[in-house]
């Protein structure tokens, strides 16, 4: 009968709590949720009282479930019982250190008590043992850090190299709303510097809201004496080793029937982006840069070496509006066959409306992968630039 009883409570748990909690006593996560649902917001004196008894009850079935203490500290704490609310919080994770309610109540009341430091202490401890949870609690972080001593003591876990840092950033680098804290946090970041992986992860956020000219601003921002000496209007546009993985700079993402090659300190073969063609129909060939270019007159200009290369649908690298209608604004020709440090270069506009931000790109004519149309061999790009025309 026991058996039974517990098997029916767990099918009625989620559709009637009331009813599984009566038939199996044990059922915690029953109860669970017959409590959360009758202790929602500010109660009565008399219907804290009940509510209170309940859960001792509920407690005399389940003496160390973290849980039920936690749960009964969120009650205290928004029924105003602050003391009373921390001692339910502390028992909660001394049962269960994971315990998220419990790590979010003690949060939010250190803050109400000044405790900044403390409060964020609470929510690192949680995200060291359940990093997976960043997203839940990442939204709670971005809320205490509008005061100025838990923002400070935040930033303080990054510096010393939380190990949900980088997962943080992240997921408020993917907010609306959370966007500018995430680049502030960066920006106070003296210790330890932001990485590469956090930066990109502003950049692209600012991308994806179309805040164009911020992300820019971002990018310069981050660079290193050396990196802003390689900053012309296209980024190392002599396509040196340093890479810094992010948009503005160069991005070479996987494409099929090319091997990308990118040339190191050091070695005697000439320097540049080596694209050989693996003999199979190419499209974009994957080497790419994100481009802001105020409006006006342009030249665009390439330095290219060639191995036995066959493009039948031609090889060009094409610059692109990014508005809301994409339009190309300028196409270069590369030649195919045999040839060493050959100069192509070609002038171009950049209109006043429409044209908040650019994609360099290496591309073919090819419509669609038809075998027929087959590239092979190798081209070196050695440089691209882009110069002002005055007029």
């Amino acid at each position: 009968m026991i058996a039974f009883s517990q098997g029916l409570g767990r099918v009625l748990e989620t559709a009637n709590p009331a009813l599984a909690s009566i038939l199996d006593p044990f059922n915690g996560d029953a109860r669970l949720r017959l409590l959360l649902g009758r202790a929602s917001g500010p109660l009565s004196a008399t219907e804290f009282e009940v509510v209170q008894g309940e859960i001792g009850d509920a407690l005399a079935f389940s003496p160390i479930e973290s849980r039920l203490f936690s749960l009964r500290g969120e009650i205290e704490r928004q029924n105003g019982r602050t003391d009373a609310a921390l001692r339910s919080f502390q028992t909660a994770q001394a049962l269960s250190k994971t315990d998220l309610l419990a790590a979010q109540g003690l949060a939010a009341l250190f803050l109400s008590r000044g405790q900044a430091a403390a409060s964020v202490k609470s929510l690192d401890l949680i995200l060291r043992r359940s990093p997976d949870r960043i997203a839940e609690l990442a939204p709670v972080i971005a809320e205490i850090s509008a005061d100025h001593k838990a923002y400070r003591a935040v930033v303080e876990r990054l510096e010393a190299d939380a190990p949900w840092r980088t997962s943080l950033i992240s997921f408020l680098a993917s907010g609306v709303d959370s966007l500018d804290i995430a680049e502030r946090l960066l920006g106070d970041l003296s210790v330890r510097p932001p990485y590469p992986a956090e930066i990109a992860a502003v950049i692209s956020g600012r991308l994806k809201q179309h805040q164009f000219e911020r992300a820019h601003s971002f990018f310069l921002f981050t660079l290193t004496p050396s990196q802003k000496a390689i900053a012309t209007y296209v980024f190392n546009s002599e396509l040196s080793p340093q890479r810094l993985y992010r948009k503005f700079d160069w991005e070479t993402p996987v494409r099929p029937g090319v091997e990308l090659t990118w040339s190191t300190d050091g070695s005697s073969s000439p320097k540049g982006a080596r694209v050989r063609f693996l003999g199979a129909p190419v499209k974009d060939v994957g080497l790419n840069q994100t481009l802001m270019l105020p409006p006006g007159e342009y030249r665009l200009g390439v330095s290219a070496s060639a191995t036995g290369l066959v493009a039948p649908k031609g090889l060009a690298w094409e610059l692109s509006c990014g508005g809301d209608s994409p339009m190309a604004i300028a196409k270069l020709a590369l030649d195919a066959g045999e040839y060493s440090d050959r100069e192509f270069g070609v002038n171009f506009n950049v209109p006043s409306s429409n044209c908040p931000v650019m994609q360099l790109r290496l591309m073919t004519d090819l419509v669609a992968g038809s075998w027929r149309s087959l590239y092979r061999g190798e081209v070196i790009i050695h440089s691209v630039r882009i110069e002002r025309v005055e007029g």
